[in-house]
């Protein structure tokens, strides 16, 4: 998931302990849904050893140990308040482990990685993807899920709201910190170029529109509370904290309309490759 805010840094880095577990799964039917989605596209024959990059609470780890059953998967996150939840769900078969995912590699080799809405926490997909890529045995599955979703009034409000007082004179020259879906995540198109490149056969990139109905506009602000706002909370006193959610909050039902229920429709690309039986020289 992520680490305490560093300027150089726009990535995994930003977030480390800003994560609430509780907050992150008051959605859990609706983030678990593209991770049943992605492992579809998993074919669980062969697959002995796998890894769940940026496991979060744990939950979605045991889900992907449950779909690849003769593998052992270990769940890497580096945010110790989620691990502490995650490791709940240890097993024989399940462990936990902390890591940073955009630097995380296996000298032994996985038959399959699972990253779950988490590489957008971290920049240079390309430079990401060739290093995991190194860690992929001969056959070897890549399952990745991104949201797409930077376009939405959710995002763009919290980064203009970033940019005024009193927040700005927080963020200090550096600026307030990214956005990581509008700063990270790339065009499907590209995606499956990186993913030629890098030598992956059977690719498939895809887009699907989740059709969300949650109980009021409200709830958007929960849903976002619980990841892109996380950002905001690590660097800001938490009086400040409060009244940057308050007027976001003004603000978002001023746009979308303050309805019950609220339809909010939510774009994710899904990655599925594999590596060549016999990687050609």
């Amino acid at each position: 998931m992520a680490e305490p805010y560093i300027e150089e840094d726009l990535g995994l880095a930003t977030m480390r302990d800003a994560w609430d577990p509780e907050q992150y799964r008051l959605f859990r039917e609706q983030r678990l849904q593209p991770l049943h989605d992605l492992l579809d596209l998993v074919d669980p024959r062969g697959v002995e050893r796998a890894v769940d990059l940026g496991c979060g609470p744990g939950e979605m780890t045991e889900l992907v140990a449950r779909r690849v059953p003769l593998a052992t998967v270990v769940g890497v996150d580096n945010s110790p308040t989620m691990l502490e939840r995650a490791r709940t769900f240890t097993t024989p078969q399940i462990r936990f482990v902390e890591g940073d995912l955009a630097h995380w590699s296996d000298p032994v080799g996985v038959d399959l990685i699972v990253a779950n809405a988490s590489l957008h926490w971290a920049p240079s997909h390309s430079d990401v993807l060739a290093l995991w890529s190194a860690s992929l045995r001969p056959g070897g599955q890549l399952a990745v899920q991104v949201p797409s979703n930077a376009d939405q009034p959710q995002h763009r409000i919290a980064i203009d709201l970033a940019t005024e007082e009193p927040y700005a004179s927080v963020w200090g020259p550096s600026g307030p910190p990214p956005d990581v879906v509008v700063a990270h995540v790339l065009t499907p198109n590209r995606y499956a170029q990186i993913l030629d490149g890098l030598g992956f056969v059977d690719i498939d990139v895809t887009v699907k529109v989740y059709p969300h109905r949650l109980p009021s506009t409200r709830h958007v602000v929960e849903w976002v509370k619980g990841t892109t706002l996380t950002r905001f909370r690590t660097r800001l006193p938490d009086n400040l904290y409060q009244q940057f959610v308050a007027e976001y909050e003004r603000r978002l039902l001023n746009e979308l309309g303050d309805s019950a229920p609220y339809f909010f429709p939510f774009s994710r690309v899904f990655l599925h490759a594999r590596r060549p039986e016999c990687d050609v020289p």
